[in-house]
């Protein structure tokens, strides 16, 4: 216990013990579907933002504006006299950047403009969208447990959206208010219409996606109410926590800017404290868990993190001092006595090759359970792992980008005897939607036509097994009873258009082919997906104070 006290101590007063050029500016979080990521990454692949930490998003905007300056310094140090045609489009990147980002760039006394410490965003945007969805999904497949979640591919990592099959229309808008330089305010509501389903499969209504005020000290930034928060090194997050389901209602502390430790790299940390609700099968359960990032060199990143759902009404319950243990994973008595928790604990690994464009190497290591006797068995039986490679320059300017991924679930992941929902909130897996007992093969391609349009594609192998498995004393867990394998090939085609100052269109194609729908040998399926949406740029007429 003495261990943990002085690790606890450390962490919260290591702000003390690093510096930062920049003064502290509260500022509402940068959306997670935010065209301004792919803007980052290709600066990220010329290199001019060695300081980015990727395991812990979505960054702050205050956080983006930082990484812009960050990217401004570095180009106009590295460009030479003679200009080459990657650096006329790096400068309209950046510029663009910088216009957008011009009052979190003034408020981090970072450009030399004036800033409203009070100012108002009713609506930074209007966005309609319509969704013809011909995919019924199905259940996961418990194979020792069951998981109250759902599997339909075609429509996941969209924030917990209930995307159901036949037709759906929606609006969503964001309002965003600087009280002070040091809180903040945003509001992200969703309206959605079902305009063709039957009775069971309605989902409609008035949803709130994100309600979040900030306060920020020292580097320091608490967030309250709900929020997304993604934990993983791929572009939709991880193993832990991903873009799958929806935001979650509670209490978060993190450090927005990495910490800068003199002559040993830059820290980032998260630690979030959660409720999932009255859906669980104990109700109102606790979840909580920490991250640290930690990036000893420009390019190698680190990161160790544990989460765990625990408590809720009738669920086990121990004493102060073994739910602290638990949360650090000390167990009374050791092994599974006591069983106080669902949990997930691992670590995650990230390398850049400046020889190769900066190509990004990652991976994920998360254990479901983990037995140091047999640490091999662990990695097979026990883990979710994602390996992935990520070329944000695949030409020489990165108009091109291309992200190749692998993923590999255990049979026990996201499953628990007593909190037998799982890793799920409201029918979501928290982490990685693949789900257990599966593995994956990601392709994901990019074109930019800078600055009025994007195009991608993508193709994704999935196998998901039904299979049964029994506890053996000297090899873990094996195979009881063989069962069907359901196989999923899909390929998404994408992409959008800036008409104007205000209109940016965007449009989704989807088509998935189905082998042993349901884990039954029953033949072939085919599913289809096409997403229309129209986004209304408002930001400068919803403004108070107005800009000069």
């Amino acid at each position: 216990m003495k261990k943990i006290f002085f690790f606890l101590t450390f962490l919260f007063c290591l702000p003390g013990l690093v510096f930062s050029k920049n003064r502290d500016l509260s500022a509402p979080l940068l959306p997670v579907n935010s065209s301004v990521y792919h803007s980052l990454d290709l600066l990220r692949g010329h290199g001019l933002i060695p300081s980015a930490i990727q395991g812990i998003r979505p960054w702050t905007r205050a956080e983006a504006a930082r990484q812009i300056d960050e990217a401004r310094g570095l180009f106009e140090h590295s460009k030479g006299d003679s200009l080459q045609d990657k650096d006329y489009f790096l400068e309209d990147v950046i510029s663009n950047l910088e216009k957008q980002f011009s009052e979190e760039l003034s408020g981090l006394g970072l450009k030399d403009e004036v800033f409203h410490n009070w100012r108002l965003k009713g609506a930074r945007y209007i966005d309609f969208f319509l969704t013809e969805l011909d995919s019924s999904g199905r259940p996961y497949f418990g194979n020792n447990s069951p998981i109250n979640g759902f599997f339909n591919p075609l429509v996941q990592n969209h924030q917990g959206r209930h995307l159901k099959e036949e037709t759906q229309i929606g609006l969503s808008t964001r309002t965003e208010a600087q009280l002070s330089s040091h809180a903040s305010f945003s509001f992200a509501p969703f309206i959605q219409f079902q305009l063709q389903a039957d009775n069971a499969n309605r989902e409609q209504g008035f949803f709130v996606e994100e309600l979040t005020g900030s306060l920020d000290f020292l580097n320091t930034q608490l967030d309250i109410g709900r929020r997304p928060l993604l934990w993983g090194q791929s572009d939709q997050g991880g193993v832990v926590l991903s873009n799958n389901a929806r935001p979650l209602d509670g209490v978060f502390l993190g450090n927005p800017h990495p910490w800068k430790i003199h002559h040993a790299g830059s820290l980032k940390y998260a630690f979030f404290f959660t409720t999932l609700g009255e859906e669980q099968v104990f109700e109102n359960a606790y979840f909580s868990g920490l991250k640290i990032s930690y990036k000893p060199w420009k390019v190698f990143e680190v990161g160790i993190a544990r989460a765990l759902v625990f408590g809720g009404e009738g669920a086990p319950s121990g004493s102060f001092q073994e739910q602290f243990g638990e949360f650090f994973g000390i167990r009374p008595g050791g092994g599974d006595d006591g069983n106080l928790s669902n949990s997930l604990s691992g670590f995650e690994l990230r390398g850049v090759l400046p020889f190769l464009r900066n190509t990004e190497i990652y991976s994920e290591f998360y254990f479901d359970d983990f037995n140091l006797k047999h640490i091999f068995r662990s990695f097979v039986q026990d883990s979710g792992i994602i390996g992935g490679i990520f070329l944000s320059r695949l030409d020489n300017k990165g108009t091109w980008s291309l992200r190749l991924e692998g993923r590999k679930m255990s049979p026990i992941m996201y499953q628990h005897g007593i909190w037998t929902d799982g890793w799920t909130l409201n029918g979501f897996v928290l982490g990685d939607p693949l789900g257990p007992d599966a593995e994956s093969i990601r392709l994901h391609v990019r074109k930019i036509f800078y600055p009025k349009m994007t195009v991608w594609g993508e193709f994704d192998f999935e196998r998901s097994d039904s299979d049964i498995y029994a506890s053996d004393p000297s090899e873990g867990r094996i195979v009881a009873a063989n069962g069907t394998p359901e196989k999923r090939y899909r390929l998404l085609l994408g992409g959008s258009r800036a008409w104007t100052k205000r209109i940016t269109t965007e449009a989704t194609l989807g088509y998935e082919r189905v082998t042993n729908p349901q884990f039954l040998e029953t033949g072939g399926q085919d599913n289809f997906l096409l997403m229309a949406g129209l986004t209304l740029n408002t930001d400068d007429l919803t403004r108070f104070p107005r800009s000069d």
